[in-house]
């Protein structure tokens, strides 16, 4: 009787965790589609996410998983494909400062590809493409395309390995 006692309030907070995650993630959707953003229902918030920009140009795919404090910056298009995880602090910046007008900000897309994983605190520069199941280290910075199936690190980021398909 006593283990029963001790398990309980341990299998009631997870729960507890559970409710609150989908209750987040769901509300998280619903407000994305509901400004213009296209979003699936069935995504992972494990914290606050930080939205900048404009919402109708966020696209996010089924099983995408975002851990807490990551920035989508979304002042051009952020297209998240699924089964992507995207870890803690990491920032997706589509805009950038024209070097020949500093005064003028332009943006370009970012388009993660099916099955990458963004290690934690990486930065994602305007114009990237991350292709399909890339592994992008933490802490790296990543500008232009990766190939796919591969491990990226660094600043910036540089190819370390193929991965297997």
């Amino acid at each position: 009787m006593k283990e029963r006692l001790s398990t309980f309030p341990k299998k009631l907070i997870s729960g507890y965790r559970f409710a609150k995650l989908k209750l987040r993630s769901f509300s998280f959707a619903l407000k994305v589609n509901i400004l213009g953003g296209q979003c699936s229902y069935n995504i992972k918030l494990h914290g606050p996410i930080i939205l900048l920009g404009d919402y109708r140009n966020l696209r996010i795919g089924d099983n995408v998983s975002l851990n807490h404090d990551v920035l989508l910056n979304c002042s051009a298009q952020i297209f998240i494909e699924s089964n992507v995880t995207i870890s803690a602090r990491c920032q997706l910046q589509t805009p950038y400062l024209d070097l020949t007008n500093r005064h003028i900000h332009r943006s370009k897309p970012i388009h993660l590809e099916q099955g990458c994983w963004i290690a934690a605190g990486t930065i994602i520069a305007a114009g990237s493409v991350i292709r399909q199941n890339t592994v992008v280290s933490a802490l790296s910075f990543v500008k232009g395309e990766l190939e796919h199936s591969s491990l990226y690190a660094g600043n910036p980021a540089i190819k370390i390995k193929n991965l297997p398909a």
